[in-house]
Order: C-alpha cells, then sequence, then structure tokens
C-alpha cells in the first residue's frame, strides 16, 4: 500500500521535515571536523552515541584495536575507546540529536497512526512544500488532518522531475 503526501510550509510535517534536515547537516558537519581532528579518513559513517565507520583500509589498521568486528559493512567503535569518549562528548559539546532520524519516524508513525519501523518512506522539499511517500506490507490508514493533504502519485512523481531529484 502506497500514500502520497503533500504539507505545505508552516504545517507541522514540513517543520519536522526541516528540524531533521537541519539536524543532518549539523551532524555531517560535525563527523567533518571530529573525522579530521582524529585522522578518521571514511566519510562513511552512522551517528549515534557509538560511532560506526565503514572503515578504509588505512583507518583498519589505524584503529585496529578500538574496533568492533563488521556488521554489515560498519565497523562501531568500542565503546571504552578514546575515539567513542570523544565522539560522545564532541556531540555533547555541539548539542547533536544523534537520534533525530528515530524521532522523525516517530513523529511520522504518530501522525499516521502507525509503528514507522513498518513503513519505508521518501520525502523530499521542494516549492515550499513537503512531499512524502509511505509504503507499507500492512494497510495503514491516514487520519485527515490540516497538516497535509493526499495527493496522486503523479503529483508526487512529477514533482521529483521538476525537482529534478534521484533516489
Amino acid at each position: 500500500m502506497e500514500i502520497f503526501l503533500k504539507s505545505k510550509k508552516g504545517k507541522k510535517l514540513y517543520e519536522l521535515f526541516q528540524e531533521l534536515k537541519k539536524e543532518r547537516e549539523n551532524v555531517t558537519n560535525g563527523y567533518k571536523e571530529f573525522s579530521e581532528k582524529h585522522g578518521i579518513e571514511s566519510g562513511k559513517y552512522i551517528p549515534s552515541k557509538r560511532l560506526g565507520i565503514v572503515p578504509t583500509d588505512n583507518d583498519k589498521v589505524k584503529f585496529d584495536k578500538m574496533l568492533n568486528k563488521p556488521e554489515m559493512g560498519v565497523c562501531r567503535f568500542k565503546k571504552t575507546s578514546k575515539i567513542n569518549k570523544d565522539w560522545v562528548e564532541f556531540g555533547k559539546l555541539r548539542k547533536h540529536n544523534f537520534y533525530s532520524e528515530h524521532e522523525f519516524e516517530l513523529n511520522i508513525g504518530s501522525l499516521f497512526n502507525v509503528q514507522s519501523h513498518l513503513l519505508s518512506r521518501q520525502g523530499f522539499l521542494y516549492n515550499d512544500c513537503f512531499y512524502l511517500k509511505l509504503k507499507g506490507k500492512y494497510g495503514f490508514e491516514i487520519k485527515e488532518s490540516e497538516e497535509y493533504e493526499e495527493i496522486k502519485g503523479s503529483e508526487f512523481y512529477k514533482a521529483i522531475e521538476e525537482a529534478e531529484i534521484k533516489f
């Protein structure tokens, strides 16, 4: 089941996505600064309370004793490692919200009265609107709301083309 929605600037769904976008940029810039300071080469990372990276060969050598074994290509720094302790402290200093993505999903779920882990989503901003596609294996209902309007899939895909967005 797929549902397509549009939320205009000033509405809750639009603002939630804007907050997530700003927080992602903040964390991304923070990781760049942190990785340069600590000599981490990898540009692929998972920002959480335990920093995870897809290590380069040099990272594997340099941080060998600090990294856990890979899970699906991602190695997390050991909780007690100096790098991870620095990462947690760095996040506190910069006021990073490492869980902003999770919070966005929880808010999405509460807006639509469905558990967010049962949904896949695709969203983007275009012309002061937030477009969102929700897809779920199981049926779900959305409540009518002034926060968003249901649109046809063709309108969603037309906006993607106009905005030249690639997923």
